[in-house]
Parts: structure tokens; C-alpha cells; sequence
């Protein structure tokens, strides 16, 4: 069958791309190019690529690919396909070859330039620069053409891998290296990294390496210092203990000593956070993904660690306190306590011991720390009104002795919570997932079945996306979230693969994996 192409146009103008993807988007296509860029891609305007596919994807349908019309050079896929372009066509494979062009991740070089051949492909591999250059040219090109289709094809794999393995960004960046405009796309792409961060999943495990100041800005980063100053529930509090940290080792282990007397005390009189390249790390969420999975060099740049004290500053204004107790270490982040202390009242400490000094009495008799970062956790998943679940009389949380996280919550020795190693979130059972529902979960997290449907989610089976009749356009594809039937009654709990407005515009594929259901 024909696929019928919508394909939006507009030049370099965003305004104008648009209004044509909003035009286009209303018509039943079943996909949508990015035209008019082929021009750009010959000139190395890759910034402008970004801006005006930026703006189409604003107002195409979510179930519908987008294809990069011309893109053909395996250096640009990691970076359209972190823009959110599914596929592309090109005929630079033949182009380039037929002017004795090779095509690598890294760029392009000329046959003729070589004393090696840079790549392991079935061509390179088999052959010398010498051999290739001697063969008529016909035979020549085409074994340029295979070489490019290999190195192209390889590229798409890999593409593909780092996509399912999270590291995309990081490809992206790595590939941006290659040359200084690709360099300026990926500038340009961080500064409009709000768009991206509405489209990337949450609750993600894979560790965060740093490749420059574009880390600093990724939405998995970005996400969790925003969740925090929405939902962190500490905001009063006697003294706030800040300690420098670079991250590359659990906050328990370099922090031990503070951490445990802090545990001895309530959030009204002491709290903790870890001040790191990526941001502020409150203690109750020490254990949340990305806090711990950010790997950082210790001379990190100065455009990182602006962005890591503007966090700070944004969270010392959250919060109410009287004082600052800081714990001066090695850390990148150190640099930045005479900024602090030329604002706030501080003390500065240089050893476990005199930090501690330097806190007031406790007047606690019980601090209950474990309810504490249930209740943190709590309210970082789903929003204020779950923050009282951590009030239940006879909730245990129970932790695990290897690693201190916690593993699971119960109630009346039934498990109403888990807790997933790898990224430090709860998932709820479905007697949880009840709980939830009673203590008014936001909306966000309540996906809606069609009556006909029910009874399968309710048996364990997934929630498909084309029974889903009502779900928030604001929830963002990886929650934890709860599915019901028209009635509101629970039938299931489990990973949302979609977004919100994603379940609503597809019409086929899984919305849900349900992980909890009363027959399961």
C-alpha cells in the first residue's frame, strides 16, 4: 500500500514551519517529512535543522513517524533521532562515493587523502587505499557505495542500541564532536531542552557520563531538580547542612557520619542536601535516578558548574531556615560557598565532627528518618496528597541491608510497595495502588479503560492503548501509574510506555505493562 506523505516546509523560519506542521498535522498522513532541509545539511547549518525540527514537532501527531527528508551522513543520525526523527532517505551513500568520498561517524574523507583505510567494514577490511584507487571506476564507486552503506547501516544499529540502552544522549554528543557545527546543533538543542524533556521517559536505571555542559541540561537532570522544587515537603527547618560532593561514590559512604546523625533528628531541625555538578541533592532522595548515576570529571566546566549553583541558590530560596552548616570538601562545587555565604548566615565546617558541633541540640525524641524519606519519595513520584500515606499507623518500611535502600513498605504484613534497585522508585502493589486511589493520587497517574477491557487488565493482561478513554496529556511515558475502569474502581497497577497524550493518539500497542492486578 502507498504511504501518503504530509510533508512540512517553511525554510529557516520556525514561525513558518510551525504553521505548516499545525496545517498538515490536522490531515490523516500517514507520515510527516521534514522537507526543505537538504540545502542546509550541504551548507553544515545543522543549528538551523534543530530549530525548524524543533518547531514542526511541536504540532505533529504523536502517533505518526517523522522522516528527515535527505539526511544520509551516519554522523548526524544520533542527533536527529534525539530530536525525535524516526527515519531518513538519502542518496549520499552513491553521491559521495561517485566523487570518491568515504562516509564515517566522524566525517567525511576523501580516498585519494588515505594511507588507511579507517574502518572495519567488509571493504576496508579487505583492501588498502592503493588497491581501490587502481580499480576502474566503476568497480570503485561501488565499493565506496558499500562502504558508506556499511558504515550508514552501522551507525542505525547503533542508533538503535543507544536508544534502548539510554545512552543516546550521549551518543549524540560524542557524534557532536565531530565538527564544530554539529557542535553549535547540540547548543542549540540544549537550550530548547524543556521541549525534549515532555517527550523523554521517566524512571530511567542507565548511568549519566558527563560529555560537556550540555549534561547539565538533560531532561533526566533537569526533571529532577524541577521535581524538587515542586514537591520536596521539607521546607522549614533549624539548620540546612550543605556538603560538596563530586558523586562518584555513594552519598552513604562519603557522608556516613553526617548521614547518621541527621537520621537522630526531624526535618524541622536539620536538613541534608549534597551539592553536586548536576544539582542539588536532597538526603531523603539520595537514592532516586539520576542523584547517584551522574558520573562527572573533577575539572568540570564553568558553564556546568553556574547552572549547579543557580539549582542551589533555587532551592536555599525554597526553603526556611536559620542557618547553614557547610562541610568544605573536594568538590568542584566547593567554589561556590563565599556566593552562598555572602547571602545566608553559614558556618563553615572542614570535618564530620565539627559539623555536627556546629548543629543545634536535637529536641527530637523521635525523628521516624525511615517515614521521612518514604514521605520525600512519596510526594516525588505522585504529587503532595501521597505524602500522608507515610502517616498510616502500622506502615513499615523495611530497608536493604547491603545497600541501605529501601526494598519494600508494608501494611498488616502485606507489601503495598516495592522499591526498583536500579532507579530508587516505588512501584505499588495493587493493595498500594488502593492506598493510593484513597489518599487522592493526581490525575496524571489515573489511566482509564474502556468497560469492555476491564476484565483482561484486571487478569494481568497490558492496557492497550486504543481501549484508553481518558488519560492526562501531562503525564510523561514511564510513571507508575494506576488504570481504572469507568467507574473509578482499580484494575491494575504497572509502567505506563506512554505518555498521556500518546495513549489517547494511538491505536494500537501497549499503553500499560500492568505489574499488580487483583487476578495477579
Amino acid at each position: 500500500e502507498m504511504m501518503l506523505a504530509g510533508t512540512v516546509q517553511g525554510g529557516i523560519f520556525e514561525d513558518l514551519r510551525e504553521q505548516s506542521a499545525q496545517a498538515m498535522g490536522t490531515l490523516d498522513f500517514d507520515v510527516y517529512p521534514i522537507g526543505g532541509v537538504v540545502p542546509l545539511m550541504e551548507m553544515y547549518r545543522y543549528a538551523d535543522i534543530v530549530r525548524v525540527t524543533l518547531a514542526a514537532k511541536k504540532h505533529l501527531p504523536p502517533d505518526r513517524p517523522v522522516h528527515l527528508f535527505g539526511c544520509g551522513h551516519p554522523m548526524l543520525f544520533a542527533q536527529a533521532a534525539l530530536l525525535g526523527c524516526d527515519f531518513f532517505d538519502s542518496a549520499s551513500y552513491a553521491k559521495f562515493a561517485e566523487k570518491g568520498r568515504m562516509l564515517l561517524t566522524t566525517g567525511t574523507v576523501h580516498l585519494n587523502e588515505l594511507t588507511e583505510l579507517p574502518c572495519e567494514c567488509p571493504i576496508c577490511s579487505k583492501t588498502t587505499p592503493e588497491e581501490l584507487m587502481a580499480l576502474p571506476k566503476d568497480e570503485k564507486d561501488l565499493a565506496l557505495m558499500c562502504h558508506n552503506l556499511y558504515v550508514s547501516a552501522a551507525e542505525m544499529r547503533r542508533v538503535r542500541q543507544a536508544i534502548a540502552d539510554g545512552k543516546l544522549f550521549e551518543l549524540a554528543a560524542l557524534r557532536a564532536r565531530s565538527h564544530p557545527a554539529l557542535l553549535e546543533a547540540l547548543q542549540v538543542m540544549s537550550k530548547n531542552m524543556d521541549q525534549l524533556v515532555e517527550s523523554d521517559p521517566f524512571g530511567k536505571s542507565s548511568s549519566i557520563f558527563y560529555t560537556g555542559a550540555e549534561t547539565a541540561v538533560r531532561p533526566e537532570i533537569s526533571r529532577f531538580h524541577d521535581r524538587i522544587l515542586e514537591r520536596y515537603p521539607f521546607r522549614t527547618t533549624g539548620t540546612l547542612v550543605i556538603v560538596p560532593d563530586i558523586g562518584e561514590r555513594p552519598f552513604s559512604d562519603t557522608a556516613s557520619t553526617i548521614i547518621a546523625e541527621v537520621r537522630t533528628r526531624t526535618p524541622e531541625d536539620t536538613i541534608l542536601l549534597f551539592f553536586t555538578p548536576m544539582g542539588t541533592v536532597p538526603w531523603e532522595l539520595e537514592h532516586v535516578h539520576p542523584a547517584q548515576q551522574c558520573i562527572f570529571s573533577k575539572d568540570v566546566d564553568p558553564q556546568t558548574l553556574g547552572i549547579a549553583k543557580s539549582r542551589l541558590l533555587e532551592i536555599l530560596a525554597m526553603i526556611s531556615f536559620n542557618k547553614i552548616v557547610w562541610f568544605e570538601r573536594e568538590s568542584p562545587t566547593n567554589q561556590f560557598s563565599k556566593d552562598v555565604e555572602s547571602i545566608y548566615k553559614m558556618i563553615r565546617t572542614t570535618s564530620a565532627s565539627e559539623t555536627i558541633n556546629a548543629l543545634e541540640s536535637s529536641k527530637s525524641e523521635s525523628s521516624e528518618w525511615h517515614l521521612r524519606k518514604l514521605r520525600a519519595l512519596l510526594m516525588y513520584q505522585w504529587g503532595s496528597n501521597t505524602g500522608n500515606i507515610a502517616n498510616i499507623e502500622g506502615l513499615q518500611v523495611v530497608f536493604s541491608r547491603s545497600t541501605g535502600k529501601i526494598r519494600h513498605v508494608t501494611l498488616k504484613n502485606e507489601i503495598i510497595f516495592t522499591v526498583v534497585p536500579t532507579t530508587g522508585l516505588l512501584t505499588p502493589t495493587f493493595a498500594g495502588g488502593e492506598i493510593l486511589l484513597q489518599h487522592n493520587i493526581d490525575d496524571r497517574f489515573i489511566i482509564t479503560m474502556e468497560k469492555d477491557a476491564g476484565e483482561f487488565v484486571a487478569k494481568g493482561k497490558s492496557a492497550l492503548a486504543k481501549f484508553v478513554i481518558d488519560a492526562k496529556s501531562n503525564l510523561t511515558a514511564g510513571e507508575e501509574v494506576l488504570v481504572v475502569d469507568e467507574e473509578q474502581q482499580l484494575l491494575g497497577t504497572g509502567r505506563a510506555l506512554l505518555s498521556g497524550s500518546e495513549m489517547l493518539a494511538f491505536n494500537r500497542g501497549v499503553a500499560v505493562v500492568i505489574r499488580h492486578s487483583p487476578q495477579r
